[in-house]
């Protein structure tokens, strides 16, 4: 997958059709007497870290599944009427939380504010006074130090998908420490 998503998410998803695919994509196509696709889809999202640690080679430039992983890679099997079960109520667990990511984009946390409490500059409440971090030179190739980059946060949530490595000492004055 040339994007590079797999050092962090393993993309999964069931096609609604026959479809064509390239060398960057692998298809799995089950036996559907014996395994519905739902489930492996589950199963296999819920192994996600598993696979990703133990099926991924790192390549020169993007990384790939081990020849043969999935061929041995082994599941649980119980009869097709309970797998079908099973992801009925998987499915009926993400309609309650479809809902609840729902209700919580459109909540704003608010309070009343009772008129005889004191306010104070937030300067005089806080232990130091707000600094950047440190912004260190970017380098190309995965080293031990990874930092956010200012894109992790734009959207006003943390995305810790959006980092660089450094490869350097960050200073022991830097604002960061």
């Amino acid at each position: 997958v040339r994007s590079g998503i797999l050092k962090h998410t393993l993309p999964l998803a069931i096609t609604a059709r026959a479809m064509c695919t390239n060398q960057d994509i692998l298809a799995i196509t089950p036996d559907q007497e014996r395994l519905d696709p739902k489930f492996l889809l589950f199963v296999l999202k819920g192994r996600s870290a598993e696979i990703l640690r133990d099926g991924i080679k790192t390549g020169v430039t993007v990384e790939s599944f081990h020849n043969g992983f999935f061929k041995t890679f082994e599941i649980p099997l119980p009869p097709l009427e309970d797998q079908r079960r099973i992801v009925a109520e998987i499915e009926g667990y993400q309609k309650v939380l479809d809902g609840a990511r729902q209700i919580l984009a459109g909540y704003t946390p608010s309070f009343d504010v009772d008129p005889e409490w004191e306010t104070f500059p937030l300067a005089e409440l806080i232990q130091e006074k707000p600094k950047n971090g440190y912004s260190g030179k970017p380098v190309a190739h995965p080293t031990q130090l990874k930092v956010l980059s200012l894109s992790a946060t734009t959207s006003g949530k943390l995305d810790i998908t959006k980092f660089k490595y450094l490869d350097e000492d960050i200073p022991l004055n830097a604002p960061c420490r």
